[in-house]
């Protein structure tokens, strides 16, 4: 009589979760359709639907959801194999959320050559988006908070093609924010992003983790990349061919501070253009043996990066050159091919200032760069930050004569200081000004990310906007002056 009753409760345990695979006929569905013609959705009200079951879209089909919030079961998988997914949450953004709170679903496994376009969703309790297919955009979103489950290295892990990852929102997830496998070729395009906190398993990776992008170039700009110090393991940003392969690399315009490092770049057959980057405190873990570089490089001459008009700040190194890595820090004169203009301050270890360590056997043009930014500009103060040949003759040498003149403010003081706007709360207008260089160019956009002024371009050190159109609200001013971008809110009454 116990192995009769066994078995029907064995059965019942086993179909507790069941998949539904559309009939690959070349249906658009959303998800009320879905509702109709499976048990995979439930409807709950208008708009919000619940996932109770693993669910796949075939190659011909496309599943497109707008405006609704959606709750998925635990454990559950969404897979695309091949066809289309368009989630849109809209003006008020949608809720990708695991249906019971402390549980999470297993996350997105987009298959082939599918496209797909996450856009103003907010995502939590997910195990990650596996992105196989190139055609892939996330944009005006959120990833907060999310665990491990179908990916174990990353929110995002990236294997093909250009995908596009804008304007979002990356805190506190378990492992990296994005990243791609070691032997994968993809070039995304990261740009304008705000990644905070990531790697809370406390492991030895970056924020943003990515492989060499082969004969395209991978784009990280405009991000702010902050560390959660607590986390000591966890770096700012690694591109690196560690298994092979080449690729380039733009980054620039970016905020990295607070992290194990900065920037890695590592491997060989690799080029870099370093620009226009704010790398501050990036010494979490507080140990010179193991990181602590603004920007660390590593690799044979068969890799090479430019590095030009840098903030590197509070690290335990500045720039650190290992093997043989071929480095332009700045050429002969303003207006060369490297102009320099890197501003060095405050990077130390064990008592001593380091800007600069050369661990290569090769020359380094290294000229018009402030070594030192509250010391005289000497080329005895930048003797004594820059580690080289001078120091130990295997090394090579470090030419940087010409230096930069260094002000005598702190970075802070300067990036302070540098715009003025106002009024602010403003109704009419508002004028905008530098107050060292000229203005290059002005976007204001609304707190969802929209544009609501395109940039536009401007050569004087003042202009006044006209706001009087605009409803009132918290705004966001992007001003680009000298090569540098700073975003400033605006409240319009």
């Amino acid at each position: 009589m116990k192995a009769i009753l066994f078995l029907p409760i064995l059965l019942i345990l086993l179909s507790i979760k069941g998949q539904y695979t559309t009939p690959n006929t070349g249906v658009v569905w959303n998800m009320d359709s879905l509702v109709q013609n499976s048990t995979a959705v439930q409807f709950i009200s208008a708009n919000n639907y619940r996932v109770v079951e693993d669910l796949t879209i075939l190659a011909s089909d496309s599943l497109y959801a707008l405006n609704n919030n959606i709750r998925f079961a635990n454990g559950v998988t969404i897979t695309i194999a091949g066809g289309g997914l368009l989630i849109d949450g809209g003006i008020n953004f949608g809720d990708l959320i695991a249906d019971v709170s402390g549980e999470s679903y297993e996350g997105f496994r987009l298959e082939g050559n599918a496209h797909v376009s996450l856009n103003r969703v907010s995502i939590m309790n997910c195990g990650g988006i596996k992105v196989l297919t190139p055609n892939f955009l996330f944009t005006n979103s959120s990833a907060i908070g999310n665990p491990t489950g179908i990916n174990s290295s990353a929110f995002i892990e990236l294997s093909s093609g250009k995908p596009a990852i804008d304007n979002n929102v990356f805190k506190d997830n378990e492992v990296s924010a994005v990243s791609s496998a070691a032997n994968a070729t993809v070039a995304p395009m990261i740009t304008n992003n705000t990644f905070e906190g990531n790697v809370t398993s406390n492991t030895n990776r970056p924020q943003i983790n990515l492989s060499p992008s082969g004969t395209d170039t991978t784009y990280i700009i405009n991000n702010i990349i902050t560390g959660n110090r607590a986390q000591e393991m966890a770096g700012g940003v690694a591109f690196s061919a560690l298994a092979g392969g080449v690729g380039n690399v733009v980054i620039k315009d970016n905020e990295i501070q607070d992290n194990r490092y900065g920037i890695a770049i590592l491997g060989n057959g690799l080029t870099a253009l370093i620009e226009n980057n704010e790398i501050l405190n990036n010494d979490s873990q507080n140990n010179s043996n193991l990181g602590g570089s603004g920007i660390n490089l590593s690799g044979n001459n068969t890799s090479s990066a430019i590095i030009t008009k840098n903030t590197i700040k509070g690290n335990l190194w500045g720039i650190t050159v290992l093997n043989n890595f071929s480095v332009n820090l700045g050429d002969s004169h303003i207006g060369g091919s490297n102009s320099g203009e890197n501003v060095f301050s405050e990077n130390e270890n064990g008592g001593e200032t380091y800007a600069l360590f050369n661990n290569t056997p090769s020359a380094i043009n290294a000229t018009n760069n402030c070594w030192e930014l509250n010391e005289e500009s000497t080329l005895l103060i930048a003797e004594s930050v820059i580690s080289h040949q001078e120091d130990d003759n295997t090394l090579g040498e470090v030419i940087f004569d010409p230096i930069l003149f260094c002000n005598s403010v702190t970075v802070e003081e300067k990036e302070e200081n540098l715009i003025s706007i106002y009024p602010n709360p403003a109704s009419f207008y508002v004028k905008i000004g530098s107050k060292s260089s000229l203005l290059e160019s002005i976007t204001l956009m609304n707190l969802l990310g929209e544009v609501i002024i395109p940039s536009f371009r401007i050569t004087s050190n003042e202009i006044e906007l006209d706001v009087s159109i605009l409803n009132a609200g918290i705004y966001v001013l992007i001003i680009k002056e000298k090569g540098r971008i700073f975003k400033q809110q605006l409240i319009v009454q």
